[in-house]
């Protein structure tokens, strides 16, 4: 870890990926809250977490882990035009993703700086912290994820299938929380999953079955109207103040108006396991 990097500018989503979702006439975001107040705002002031990842004692030992995500947020442009231009005819049907090394292992990084510094994650933490009698701060907080984005990208890099959902009409949102099972500890991701946007027009899907077959390593899904409905249903449990999105509205639920981070039993309903198995049942002709 280095030197403290000013708090202000940390963010759980960076502005590099934030830019996607802006749009004409002031390349703002649409932003709902919980409480049904609608704004538009630049991407810089999305996804803020003032002093998230720094580790503050106000002596010699203060630091930072902030420069960890300096490679995945410089990469999320170039990782966005990859996957457009890699899915842009899978309405055909689904088809293997070429790849090499370098866009495989800036997947993996990418997917995990956005797992480690979510607020689902440090909401998880602080709830534990919690647990045990103890009052929760950002410095605990912090402290827990230093080095969570260390310890997973190799293993999203190592294991597992992708699968890329691609929606033409540009209609999938982000919030302050999605859809995944990743612990808030340092363990082996067993049967862990993910379902993130990355863009209106996509979303990927990792996840590490038990057992699998290891090609195609990468898939691209045309996402039809029921895998959309469920992956934007799924932003909404999992965020607890804020959804964003670009040009089309989503309908609001009741249960994200109730304010707090939310998940499924076991994180993994009915549908997502349907999602699943349409990606271990492909192949390649």
């Amino acid at each position: 870890m280095t030197n403290l990097k000013d708090g202000r500018d940390h963010h759980w989503w960076p502005k590099s990926l934030s830019k996607n979702w802006s749009s004409d006439p002031d390349n703002k975001i649409n932003t709902i809250s919980h409480r049904g107040y609608e704004k538009r705002y630049s991407p810089k002031a999305i996804g803020k977490t003032y002093d998230g990842h720094n580790i503050i004692f106000h002596s010699i030992w203060d630091s930072s882990f902030e420069r960890k995500f300096d490679r995945s947020d410089n990469d999320f442009p170039e990782l966005t035009r990859w996957l457009l231009s890699a899915v842009s005819d899978v309405r055909e049907g689904p088809k293997p993703l070429q790849h090499d090394e370098h866009q495989l292992k800036m997947l993996a990084v990418c997917l995990s700086s956005l797992v480690a510094r979510n607020p689902t994650i440090r909401n998880t933490i602080s709830l534990t912290i919690e647990s045990y009698g103890l009052t929760s701060s950002n410095n605990l907080i912090a402290a827990n994820l230093a080095n969570l984005h260390d310890f997973f990208a190799p293993q999203i890099e190592n294991g597992g299938k992708f699968a890329i959902f691609f929606d033409k009409a540009g209609s999938f949102i982000f919030g302050d929380g999605f859809l995944h099972n990743f612990p808030a500890t340092q363990l082996t991701l067993s049967d862990s999953h993910l379902l993130v946007p990355i863009s209106p027009n996509i979303v990927v899907m990792w996840f590490r079955p038990t057992r699998y077959r290891t090609y195609p390593k990468i898939i691209g899904i045309s996402g039809d109207i029921e895998d959309i409905e469920f992956i934007n249903e799924s932003i909404q449990v999992y965020s607890s103040e804020y959804i964003y999105y670009k040009e089309i509205r989503p309908t609001v639920l009741n249960i994200f108006s109730a304010g707090k981070h939310q998940c499924y039993p076991y994180h993994k309903p009915p549908y997502l396991e349907y999602m699943m198995q349409k990606v271990l049942d492909y192949r390649p002709n």
